[in-house]
């Protein structure tokens, strides 16, 4: 006769197949360098977007956000999109440099403006990415702490720094990896000497997490379990 039994309740066993749901939580890193700064592209590609032309770089897809950033824009085929608020809109070449960091849009009045990216899934991770660029010799620095808020309000804050050290902090990667949040909000202060913010792209993806050696462990028994009941 079969034995039909499992050795662990089946709520253990829905935990195994499809994960739990985690807190909102968020990571935040930032490099800067004197010249262009290659973004991440590992994981599932949602898209990217800047104010250029548009082209695939670093193996991203980037479209050119030719809209006012006040009216939504979404990164390719999906359905998380981003906008900006009302400051922003003055676009520009000239302050820029390379690829999706070659044109920028800033606030005309140099006020402080927020970027909100929407329609993020909470029960997956992501990585996303904030290109700046100033290659006016560092004229205008422009060096602040900027806040990133999800949508249950819990936030990060991340020192940004372009243009202060003249053309060493020429260009600036601030990446963002953010899991159990539907939002991710950029707020953009407007620094101590009147220089407001600068920004030239932006791209999310989805982050693929390693299996657990608990989970692997999980799985192998159910798996075992399975081949017992043959």
């Amino acid at each position: 006769m079969k034995n039909n039994k499992y050795l662990f309740p089946a709520t253990v066993i829905v935990a195994l197949v499809t994960g739990a749901v985690a807190n909102a939580a968020i990571t935040v890193t930032s490099q800067s360098s004197a010249s262009r700064i290659v973004f991440n592209d590992t994981g599932t590609e949602i898209g990217g977007v800047a104010f250029t032309t548009p082209a695939s770089y670093d193996g991203i897809a980037f479209s050119n956000w030719t809209t006012n950033v006040t009216t939504a824009t979404t990164f390719g085929a999906s359905s998380v999109s981003i906008v900006g608020t009302a400051g922003f809109g003055t676009n520009r070449t000239g302050i820029g440099g390379t690829q999706q960091y070659s044109q920028v849009t800033y606030t005309g009045s140099n006020e402080a403006g927020t970027f909100t990216i929407s329609g993020l899934n909470s029960s997956k991770e992501y990585r996303i990415q904030y290109g700046f660029v100033d290659t006016r010799d560092g004229s205008f620095p422009y060096s602040v702490n900027a806040t990133l808020t999800l949508s249950d309000a819990s936030f990060a804050t991340q020192a940004i720094s372009i243009g202060a050290t003249g053309t060493a902090d020429d260009y600036e990667l601030v990446e963002a990896q953010v899991s159990g949040t539907t939002s991710l909000a950029l707020l953009l202060p407007q620094a101590g000497n009147g220089i407001g913010p600068a920004i030239s792209s932006f791209s999310v993806h989805e982050v693929i997490p390693e299996p657990s050696a608990a989970l692997l462990g999980g799985m192998g028994l159910l798996v075992l379990l399975r081949r017992r009941r043959a």
